[in-house]
């Protein structure tokens, strides 16, 4: 996960990639709650 957040910092100029990521968090924690590995 430490990759993925230097990834994410890298790209802080992409701000529609953040609210891609976090659309998607939001839709995995309403479809299936707690049942992600993360």
């Amino acid at each position: 996960m430490g990759l993925w957040v230097i990834r994410v910092q890298k790209r802080h100029k992409m701000p529609r990639m953040k609210k891609l990521m976090r659309n998607r968090m939001k839709l995995r924690k309403e479809a299936k709650p707690g049942s992600s590995p993360a």
